[in-house]
């Protein structure tokens, strides 16, 4: 594959950087400390686990899908707390604006969830694809994609 700038061969994949580029780092470690009397020795034991990306491998990482985490913490917040916020800090008569802000922040997370479902069942598939097919020039650093394929 040649560079559409420069005319370089050598070029990499987008995968290609961003696997050579990125390194998975697990680490144990375990350490000792005995007290003035024998029996109040201590012990501990810690991993860890991290990843180490070059910067090409930064510049080359693929399109992330988006996360359900943030938006079921949200929809859970409406659903369940709110509702027991309102019956607690509002009069009995105005109740039912609580319950009404609750709904309202229910829906508009269900949206957001849906929208996020949309992206990443429809969309992220066709981005992903996209930068399968990316290529990286070593030489001049242009980002290109191969519409060949």
């Amino acid at each position: 594959m040649q560079c559409p700038n420069c005319g370089s061969d050598h070029t990499q994949r987008l995968e290609v950087a961003y696997q050579i580029g990125t390194q998975v780092i697990e680490t144990n470690s375990k350490s000792y400390s005995r007290g003035a009397i024998e029996w109040a020795s201590v012990a501990a034991a810690r991993k860890t686990t991290g990843t180490s990306m070059s910067t090409l491998a930064m510049k080359a990482s693929p399109p992330p899908k988006k996360r359900y985490k943030n938006l079921l913490i949200g929809f859970g917040i409406g659903f369940f707390v709110l509702p027991i916020l309102a019956q607690a800090l509002l009069p009995e008569y105005l109740s039912w604006i609580g319950f009404f802000i609750a709904l309202v922040w229910v829906i508009g997370f269900g949206y957001l969830a849906t929208q996020t479902f949309h992206f990443n069942w429809k969309v992220w598939p066709e981005l992903y694809r996209q930068w399968m097919q990316t290529w990286h020039c070593n030489k001049c650093g242009t980002i290109y994609l191969d519409d060949v394929r």
